[in-house]
């Protein structure tokens, strides 16, 4: 035998058990790193908790907004009503006031 020529009893073909064994011990370790890094489930549910905060959040937002822009539309109903009433009172009084400057140019004659 040659140095290169291994004795075939030296080297074995892989057999069936250990294969086996070795998907055993794969299966082992994820199980492994299943139970004992939580990192993925951790991350997954702080992504989760993140994005219903942020839903939360803007919808309080939005109804914030919506409730301040309702009160900002009533002041502005309020203020046109009584911006209306002082219009009217002032066409009240600018009509009195010439109907008045018209009878008083009656009173003069024509030259």
């Amino acid at each position: 035998m040659t140095e290169d020529e291994v004795p075939e009893e030296q080297n074995p073909p892989p057999n069936e058990e250990d294969e086996s064994s070795a998907e055993i011990q794969d299966d082992i370790g994820d199980i492994q790193s299943r139970l004992l890094d939580h990192r993925p489930v951790v991350q997954g549910e702080i992504r989760f908790f993140v994005r219903e905060f942020e839903s939360t959040k803007l919808h309080a937002c939005q109804e914030r907004r919506k409730a301040e822009w309702e009160a900002f539309m009533k002041e502005q109903t309020v203020k046109k009503e009584a911006m209306d009433e002082e219009h009217a009172k002032a066409v009240g009084r600018l009509s009195t006031h010439y109907s008045d400057m018209k009878k008083d140019l009656t009173k003069f004659a024509p030259f």
